[in-house]
């Protein structure tokens, strides 16, 4: 049995605020600002990719790699949520009616990798079990979709953390 998965952003699932210093006082349980504005990144391959002996592991990978095009990053948010589930090492989120949020996943292109997964998971009803582990005081989650990967974390998720 297929799982129909339904996504909703952020911004509709959250109160969308304006002020920075808000988030820290409000008594909303699900709310985002936006503190990056979306951006255009040109892609290029990397420079050495033709002499490195790895290069066909890159190039051959199941991720796509799309070079020479203009990709579109979206905004990058700060948002406080409550009820949510976290899924995968991908860190794919869920509000309680299995909804995919957006924003846990790099794009509409890339989510088919993550999601193969989660959909045989939420097939097999991964999300009616319940949580195996609960977070009841406020946390800081700098993790991204690929942040299990060490590099990614590195220079994807820790530098939101500066802003």
């Amino acid at each position: 049995m297929d799982y129909i998965l339904e996504i909703i952003s952020l911004k509709e699932f959250c109160e969308n605020l304006t002020d920075r210093v808000a988030i820290c006082h409000n008594d909303t349980k699900n709310a985002w600002i936006e503190i990056w504005p979306e951006q255009k990144v040109n892609c290029r391959p990397p420079l050495n990719l033709e002499d490195n002996y790895e290069g066909d592991l890159f190039v051959n990978s199941p991720i796509p790699h799309l070079y020479n095009l203009s990709h579109k990053a979206g905004p990058v948010g700060l948002a406080t949520l409550s009820d949510i589930s976290l899924v995968t090492s991908h860190g794919l989120m869920f509000d309680v009616c299995h909804r995919l949020i957006a924003e846990s996943y790099h794009d509409k292109d890339m989510v088919d990798i993550p999601l193969r997964e989660v959909h045989k998971m939420l097939s097999n009803g991964l999300l009616k079990n319940g949580p195996t582990q609960r977070i009841e005081k406020p946390a800081v989650l700098l993790m991204g979709p690929w942040s299990w990967i060490y590099h990614h974390w590195m220079i994807e998720a820790l530098p939101r953390f500066g802003h």
